[in-house]
Formats: structure tokens, sequence, C-alpha cells
């Protein structure tokens, strides 16, 4: 059998041409080149492989491109053990499970403030006015955006929703977000305060407090990955209940199926469909032999549709299934903030289900994101119907 070209369609209609060939690859092509040199990685075992075996799959993109090694120092997400050990360690703590579960209240209030925020509005938007602001705010309040400059972070969090273009006098996204971030962080190794950038300010490695270019891009880290996971798992939820009726009504007669609904939206339609790593050395899977130095993509869409690890792998169902998914992906990367976007998942759903009978997608919603990684909508213009309204109509 010849060997296609590697060209993942548009999510355009929804996603259902994107499903058809990720199933496609991973029946036919589990571990394929592109014209690139990239290796893509579609089956459950091979992708899993890849998340827990971080010697042979690296994240560090140093090890193809040296220039990068500097400006990632301090992102967690793109160095290796024993560094991101060390790394993980320093922001572990405000991800406990005391940590997270003090913080429901915070959220339950917010929640509730920003849905009847978008139920006023002629316009209301899910993503707009729910998914994205929700999370911005957690995040803000954990590392310690002080309240008052709040409208500018939400700023900065609608620009990069929008694709991080220049702003209005021209400068960069960027380098608005250092500038401000740089003199947060001397503020905070002044005076520290009880939230996690004052953590970080005066953390240390190895006896060594870290530079402010690391605590800068550990910060940048938790601002965009903090935040955009749990929006695209909202939005997504909403299209996946517009979807399938037959799920909506299952999870209305019975709140307590919302955590199975988040696992199962995440399995369906992952945040962050595909990854990046990069080969050490020769290695083989699925069959295949990799050459060291390869840039690898681990699909975790098609992991998540495999058959071999997933019964009624292409169905939706909001019951809880016995197979663990890696929509948050697996070994020493395992998202540390998945238990903080599953109790944000769950406090929005409880609300919106107890506030509205039906929420509507409006037609015309363009599924797709500037990145080709994320899976998942920018808008979703909706209409909220309140449960008062069905009961005068019935």
């Amino acid at each position: 059998m010849s060997s296609p070209e590697v060209r993942p369609p548009s999510l355009e209609d929804g996603g259902a041409a994107l499903f058809a060939w990720v199933d496609e690859m991973r029946e036919n092509h589990p571990v394929i080149a592109d014209d690139d040199d990239t290796w893509h990685v579609f089956r459950h075992a091979d992708v899993r492989r890849i998340f827990t075996d971080h010697q042979t799959f690296s994240s560090d993109p140093g090890l193809l491109l040296p220039d990068t090694a500097e400006a990632v120092r301090g992102n967690m997400a793109a160095v290796d053990p024993p560094v991101h050990h060390r790394l993980r360690k320093l922001v572990s703590k405000a991800f406990t499970p005391k940590v997270v579960a003090d913080l429901e209240p915070r959220i339950v209030t917010a929640t509730g403030t920003l849905i009847t925020e978008m139920a006023e509005r002629d316009d209301p938007d899910l993503i707009r006015d729910l998914a994205y602001a929700l999370p911005v705010a957690v995040i803000g309040d954990l590392i310690g955006i002080p309240p008052e400059d709040r409208t500018l972070y939400r700023g900065w969090a609608d620009a990069l929703l929008a694709g991080g273009g220049p702003q209005e006098d021209g400068t960069s996204l960027t380098d608005v977000m250092d500038a401000y971030l740089s003199a947060l962080l001397a503020q905070r190794r002044r005076n520290p305060e009880d939230d996690l950038f004052s953590a970080l300010a005066h953390a240390e490695v190895d006896g060594e407090r870290l530079a402010d270019h690391e605590v800068l891009n550990f910060a940048s880290l938790l601002l965009a990955a903090g935040h955009i996971t749990t929006t695209m798992m909202l939005g997504n939820t909403v299209l996946s209940l517009h979807e399938y009726p037959d799920a909506a009504a299952a999870v209305r007669r019975d709140h307590g199926l919302i955590p199975s609904l988040l696992d199962e939206v995440t399995r369906h339609r992952p945040p962050i469909m595909r990854l990046l790593r990069i080969s050490t050395t020769d290695v083989e899977l699925g069959g295949v032999t990799i050459p060291a130095k390869s840039m690898v993509t681990p699909w975790v869409l098609g992991a998540n549709r495999d058959p071999r690890h997933h019964t009624r792998a292409a169905e939706f169902d909001p019951r809880p299934r016995k197979e663990t998914n890696l929509a948050f992906g697996g070994g020493v990367h395992f998202c540390l903030g998945a238990p903080l976007a599953r109790l944000e998942g769950r406090v929005v759903f409880e609300q919106l289900l107890d506030r509205f009978a039906d929420i509507r997608v409006r037609d015309g919603v363009q599924i797709g994101y500037p990145s080709p990684m994320i899976f998942g909508v920018r808008e979703l213009p909706v209409e909220l119907v309140p449960r008062r309204a069905i009961a005068r109509s019935a």
C-alpha cells in the first residue's frame, strides 16, 4: 500500500472529516512521516508509549533547535527530567487536592456571576462570556494578578483568543505581557504575597533562585496552558450536548453524570488533539523505525478513538467508561491542572443545567482555532432558554 499525503482536514465541518481521516490513518498508516519528516503516530499504545517514555521521546525543542534552549528555561512543558521534576515540584503546591477543593466556593460564585451577565446579553457567546472568562479569572487569581489589573489581563486573554496580533500602538502582545509580568515579578521579589507568582519569585532549584526569565516563562506557561484546555473543554461540551440530544437528556436527568460527561468530551474532542516530541535515538514504533532527532507528533485524537483500547470508540456516551483516555497527556508531563479543569467544568455545567432548559447553538458556528493542535471554537453564539420560559409555554 502506497503512503498517502499526510495532510489533516480542517475542522470546518465540525470535525467529521478529521475523525474519518484520523481513523483511516490509525488503521492503515499508524506511524507515518510527512513531507517535512515529521512522524505522525495514531494508535493508543504507541501514543501512550511516547508520553510515558520521556528518555526516548523528549519535550525539549533545544535538541533540534539549540537557539531555543535559553528561551524555554523555566517552561515546564519544554524540559525533561531531572529539571522538569524540580520545576514541577515548585508549582505542584498550587494544585494539591486541598488547594483545588478550596477554590470551589470562589469558582461557584464567579461562575454564577458570569452566567447571569451572559444571560442578560442580547448576543450571548458561551466562549467569550463564560468558557474563556472563568479560567482566565481563576488562573489570574492563582498566579496573583492584582484585582485592579484583571481587566488588563482579560484584555490579553481576549487578544490571545483572537490570534495574539499586535496592539494598537504596534507593539507585540508578548512584549506587553512580558513588561507587565517583569514589573510584577520585581514587586513580588521585594514584597512577597500569598500567591504562586511570589512563590516562584523566591523559589530555589538546586540551591539557586530562579532567574527572572525562568519565572516569566513559567508564569507565561501557566497563563496560556492554564486556561486554553478548560476553555476548549467547556465549549466542546456545549457542542457535544447540542449534537447528541440523547446524551444531553441523560445528563439533565442525572447531574451525577457531569464528571463522566466531561471525560467523554475530552476523549471525543480532546482540546489538545496532538502534541510534539523529539526522538532522542533511533526507535521502533508500530513496526516502523523513527530516526534519532526526528520531530514526532502523537495524535491524542487518534489514540482516544482507538477501538483496541476503547469500547464503542466512535460513539459519544456520557456514562462512565472503564478505560482512561489521553486527553490530559501521560507520564511526567500529565497535565498538572487537570483536576482544576474538571472542577471548573463540573461547576459550570451544574449551574448551566440548573438555570437553562436548553442551550441552543446558533447556526453558522465555525469550528476551528488558530493553532492546528487545538480542537475547539473561538466563538460559540448560543440561545439560552431559561426554565421559566419552558414552564410558561407548557
